[in-house]
């Protein structure tokens, strides 16, 4: 029997599905899909990521975006706005308490219909709109997530740790030249760290 895949997140999950007559978008979401499918894995790939999301959003929708679709395994990527809208014009911080807050809900709600939970840090690149002044906010979503990781998820992709990792040698423009949304070889990175994980459950 096929198993439902729900992938949440924002603009990096997201990546144009609305605009993709398969509903996966041009990011990692369908490079996750077509890496499993090369390997025979059986499975339903559903898009549920929305441009601009951060914790709060995922709440809001999560029974219609993610409960109602009775999946099997959630895989969650989401945070990169909760700093971000700090430092554009938006000027509308998230405290890293709501941010918990909000992400602990969706994660209760994920074990109360018993789905798999894989959660990927969100990563910023020192590159394009990401400045110094970002460092600090993020670092307190990441220790969140790392956190509620552990106590919650059943896989986590560090792909934070991951970029930081790769950057040491290579340039982050190399990845994402803004720093937030990623490029082909920055897609290729989520895709394979999450392909690894979401295999054992497969």
């Amino acid at each position: 029997m096929k198993k439902t895949i729900v992938f949440q997140g924002d603009s990096i999950t997201d990546a144009g599905r609305l605009s993709d007559p398969e509903g996966l978008g041009n990011g990692y979401v369908r490079k996750v899909a077509e890496r499993l499918k090369a390997e025979k894995k059986n499975a339903v790939y559903d898009n549920r990521g929305i441009s601009g999301n951060r914790a709060a959003d995922l709440v809001n929708r999560w029974e219609r975006d993610a409960l109602a679709l009775k999946p099997d395994i959630v895989t969650i990527m989401i945070g990169v706005n909760d700093v971000w809208r700090k430092f554009d014009a938006a000027n509308d911080p998230t405290s890293d308490a709501d941010f918990e807050k909000s992400y602990v809900q969706i994660l209760k709600a994920c074990k109360k219909i018993e789905a798999k939970i894989i959660m990927l840090q969100p990563y910023i690149l020192r590159c394009g709109v990401v400045t110094p002044a970002w460092e600090a906010e993020f670092a307190g979503k990441k220790a969140v997530c790392d956190q509620l990781a552990a106590e919650y998820a059943d896989g986590y992709v560090r792909t934070a740790d991951i970029f930081d990792g790769l950057t040491k040698t290579q340039r982050p423009e190399t990845f994402a030249a803004d720093g937030v949304h990623p490029d082909a070889a920055g897609q290729d990175v989520i895709a394979d760290a999450l392909t690894a994980e979401l295999k054992k459950f497969l």
